[in-house]
This record gives C-alpha cells, sequence and structure tokens, in this order.
C-alpha cells in the first residue's frame, strides 16, 4: 500500500517512477500482496475488492502519459526487444498486433496509425450509455442534494462536456 499512497497521504508513483531514472518500462499490480498489505482477510483477497480497484485506478492516473506499462503479465521477451524498447503483442478487433512503446519524442514513425473508428464507436457507445442511463433512466438528478428539474440538469451536464 505504501506503493500507491505516501505517509502523507500523496501518490507514491510518480517518485518511484523517477527513482528508476528511465529503467521503469512496466508496473505491476500484485493482488494478494497488496490486499495482505492492507490487511484484507485472505477470504477477501481477490481483484474486483474495491480496495484493488482504487490501487488499480491511482496507477492508471499516476501513469497516463509516460512510457510506462501498467499490466500485470508481461513476459520477458516482452518487457525488452533487441533494439531496447518495450514490445507487446495485443488482439483488438479479430486482429494481432504488435505494439511498441517509445519513450522518446525523438523518433517519429514514418506512418503513424490513428485507431479513430474505435476511438469514434468508444466515445459513440459512452454518449448512448451517459443518455440511456442519466438522462433517460432518471439517474442524472439526486434530489437529497439538488432539487432542480431533469431539464436544467441535462442542460448543466450537457454544458459541462461542452466546456470541456
Amino acid at each position: 500500500p505504501q506503493a500507491i499512497l505516501n505517509d502523507r497521504g500523496q501518490c507514491a508513483l510518480p517518485g518511484l517512477v523517477a527513482a528508476a531514472r528511465g529503467r521503469c518500462v512496466a508496473a505491476h499490480f500484485g493482488t494478494y500482496d497488496y490486499t495482505a498489505g492492507c490487511n484484507i482477510t485472505a477470504a477477501h483477497q481477490h481483484m474486483l475488492h474495491p480496495a484493488c480497484d482504487f490501487a488499480r485506478d491511482m496507477m492508471q492516473v499516476a501513469l497516463a502519459g509516460t512510457s510506462i506499462w501498467l499490466d500485470r503479465r508481461l513476459s520477458a521477451e516482452e518487457k525488452s526487444s533487441p533494439q531496447g524498447e518495450a514490445r507487446v503483442w495485443m488482439v483488438h478487433s479479430g486482429g494481432f498486433y504488435a505494439v511498441g512503446k517509445v519513450g522518446s519524442q525523438q523518433v517519429v514513425p514514418g506512418r503513424l496509425r490513428w485507431f479513430r473508428w474505435e476511438a469514434a464507436l468508444t466515445w459513440l457507445s459512452g454518449m448512448v450509455l451517459l443518455v440511456l442511463v442519466y438522462y433517460h433512466g432518471g439517474a442524472l438528478i439526486d434530489t437529497h442534494i439538488a432539487d432542480i428539474g431533469l431539464g436544467t440538469g441535462a442542460a448543466i451536464g450537457l454544458g459541462v462536456l461542452i466546456l470541456a
């Protein structure tokens, strides 16, 4: 647990990454080590425990935008290729992709592949779920917190989305 939050209640991961001085290529989340460190009993030590959700979320946010993989299953050959860069094979939409992370902005590929349709469908499905769950399903307004109408809540929500 001290690798997630330090004694001041701050995220400790950036400090650990900085201490590696560029040698860190992946971060591993050990479910049983983490839950045991949190004094969670063996019967409740599993990946779906809320403490694990918190730790994984903290790791994802802290490592976002870095060249560090967050994967608990990297093998030795995936951790470094002959060129010294991390290389991982992934499956997406029925195809296999060799993905390599390059930590330097100095290396510019000749052809850059954007996953625009995958990103567009992810955004579209998120918007559909947003409308169905919050705007149509009635989960948008909690009358115990704010006594406003659905139209007002929808306008506030859409305004925040547009301004963000």
